[in-house]
């Protein structure tokens, strides 16, 4: 069994759960292709090119499980499906596999509403691609097993559906924490509260992830005085005995999840690239959510409230 995904500390993550099991092989897809093109002799040039991981190694790797040079799965498990279903990515899976997409034995799992944040093509494109490699069943994964009541609603406010696309849980919690900061300084005053509070309560701070659209050098979080923050770069980085509060950026974090997730540099809820954003960093959190926001747009926020109130 080959279970893979797109974003590499989600990847590492399920390496960790599935410790053990000798018959399945869990990396995600960049990595799995990464580490298997070191056994054979290719064109380094391309190493350092744009495309490397997305097309070269894909096409290369194809071809390779096609001539039998390296051994196909039985099944195949795709997570974060949104942002895999594209020609290249399709045609190494179809070689991967005994028999092949058209009569083998896989799963794809996606979200296509607002987590395609890498994808390529459209939702219908992608469904489309699909059936050119046979028929398959389509289900829908209704219920929303993740955040709370209120999380929920408000995720699925602040990224623009007019209604939840997902069935609630009917788990009660914290309402979403919203606050507004003029400019930087102010900003990480508020973060330096938050954090604050966090810390007078004990809160394990493997719990809680600090999360940006921006990376971690451009974020608020850089030279941040007084608290120790740390970029998460993989799974690893986050143990119940860390002494540091974990960043990561919103699309980095795709797919894992904390109790609590605090969302700074909010600087746009209108363009569509913001509220995917908006809507992957926010259903992260399974308990508590506060976010910082520009008070630029804090108009913008109301306007949004104002429908919620209708």
């Amino acid at each position: 069994v080959f279970l893979t995904c797109y974003n590499r500390i989600i990847g590492e993550w399920m390496q960790k759960q599935l410790e053990g099991w000798s018959n399945i092989t869990v990396s995600s897809v960049h990595s799995y292709l990464f580490e298997l093109s070191k056994g054979f002799d290719h064109d380094k040039t391309q190493d350092s090119k744009q495309d490397f991981y997305s097309k070269y190694l894909p096409n290369m790797m194809k071809e390779f499980f096609k001539i039998g040079i390296q051994g196909k799965f039985d099944k195949l498990i795709i997570d974060e499906g949104q942002d895999l279903i594209r020609e290249e990515y399709m045609g190494l899976f179809d070689s991967m596999l005994a028999n092949g997409l058209a009569n083998g034995n896989w799963e794809i799992y996606g979200d296509f509403e607002r987590q395609a944040i890498f994808a390529q093509l459209s939702k219908s494109e992608m469904l489309d691609l699909l059936k050119t490699f046979g028929h398959h069943s389509k289900h829908l994964l209704r219920i929303n097993c993740r955040n709370t009541k209120e999380i929920g609603e408000e995720t699925s406010l602040i990224s623009g559906f007019e209604k939840p696309p997902f069935l609630l849980e009917y788990l009660e919690g914290l309402p979403v924490a919203y606050h507004f900061y003029r400019d930087e300084a102010h900003q990480k005053q508020i973060l330096n509260e938050q954090l604050k509070k966090i810390t007078d309560e004990s809160f394990p701070l493997n719990e809680m992830a600090i999360l940006s659209p921006k990376k971690f050098e451009n974020s608020c979080v850089k030279s941040f005085p007084g608290y120790s923050i740390k970029e998460i770069k993989t799974a690893n980085e986050v143990s119940a005995t860390q002494k540091y509060f974990g960043f990561a950026t919103v699309q980095s974090y795709k797919g894992m999840e904390s109790n609590y997730i605090l969302i700074t540099d909010i600087e746009d809820l209108s363009s569509e690239v913001a509220k995917s954003l908006l809507y992957v960093g926010m259903s992260r959190a399974r308990y508590g959510l506060i976010l910082l926001i520009s008070e630029e747009i804090q108009r913008q926020y109301y306007d949004i409230l104002q429908n919620k109130l209708r």
